[in-house]
């Protein structure tokens, strides 16, 4: 612990109150963004088709909208553009080791995992097993150098907010096993992929954030996003060879298209937010917004409902965030 009982890997002392403060609903708000983004690839996929290649696009174009989207902005703000600079020098330089480039690679794996996964499981069981290996992962992350300020101690709410995670993921799983429309072991498998890929985003946040520390939010959102684009035009490629079906008609409505502005949109929030309340309680707040929206879009999408089981993980998880974050709270008071 640091001078009055403050958790190390938290930057309060440079950080205003009222930014700590303001912050909070900001990150609940890209978590709900989160779900949103993926709905709209997984109906984008849906509308293409079934197959590995329909994912592919749906995942390329969404990494592309984003990567145009966030390119102009750094062309356009010239402390960006020093700040991609900077970054491009510190690379070069060897100032970065390989492994921290496999955060931008897995936010790649991770809209492939929306593309692949939601149309079959549905948004709210998507959800629920991101926000498992998230939690998870962000717990061991925080115990590691990795974090932006230095590893921050494991506490009783911490663990309970993990614990509440994986418990929400197994019950919304076996309920979408037991009365899913498709219900089969497929769902059990597809439900490890947003679990991966969610426990991926928990290390993506923590190297993000100190790249962000070093060159500012938008240089790591370039860095970030372009090697996320990179994974998915790799796997677009190796599904156009392969065997496949062929696409369906592309989507006509333009909301369809803006699951790259909303990822770029979280990706650039979570590098400015993560070094003010640490790697695990970012986690949880944009915890919060994703499962609640994921329950809300279940609902309102055609065929959509909320079932007990969905209805119970959500709680669980909300209860695990609440937990964390007034335990977080106090020890930062200094108790």
């Amino acid at each position: 612990m640091t001078a009055g009982g403050r958790p190390p890997g938290v930057d309060y002392a440079s950080t205003p109150r009222w930014v700590r403060i303001a912050s909070i609903p900001v990150m609940v708000i890209a978590g709900a963004l989160t779900s949103v983004q993926a709905l709209i690839n997984g109906t984008f996929r849906a509308e293409l088709g079934t197959g590995m290649r329909a994912a592919g696009v749906a995942a390329t174009v969404s990494m592309l909208g984003g990567l145009t989207t966030i390119l102009i902005i750094a062309v356009s703000i010239p402390t960006a553009r020093r700040g991609v600079v900077t970054l491009a020098r510190a690379i070069r330089s060897g100032s970065y080791p390989w492994w921290t480039f496999v955060g931008g690679c897995v936010g790649g794996v991770f809209v492939l995992s929306q593309a692949l996964s939601v149309s079959v499981i549905g948004v709210a069981l998507f959800a629920v097993a991101a926000v498992a290996g998230q939690t998870t992962a962000a717990l061991l992350v925080d115990r590691t150098s990795l974090a932006p300020g230095g590893p921050q101690p494991l506490s009783p709410g911490r663990v309970v907010a993990a614990g509440s995670a994986v418990a929400a993921v197994l019950i919304a799983s076996i309920g979408g096993v037991a009365t899913g429309p498709d219900a089969s072991w497929e769902v059990v498998v597809l439900v490890l992929l947003p679990f991966l890929g969610g426990a991926g985003n928990a290390f993506q946040q923590a190297v993000n954030g100190r790249v962000a520390r070093i060159a500012g939010p938008v240089p790591s959102t370039v860095l970030n996003v372009t090697l996320a684009t990179t994974v998915v035009v790799v796997f677009l490629a190796v599904s156009l060879i392969a065997p496949g079906e062929d696409l369906g008609a592309w989507p006509t409505q333009w909301w369809m298209y803006l699951a790259g502005l909303i990822g770029i949109t979280f990706i650039f929030l979570a590098a400015a937010l993560v070094h003010v309340h640490g790697v695990l309680t970012l986690a949880l707040l944009t915890i919060a917004g994703q499962v609640i929206a994921a329950e809300v879009l279940n609902a309102l999408t055609p065929g959509g409902s909320i079932t007990l089981a969905s209805a119970l993980a959500t709680l669980l998880v909300v209860v695990g965030v609440t937990v964390a974050l007034v335990t977080a709270r106090r020890r930062s008071r200094g108790k």
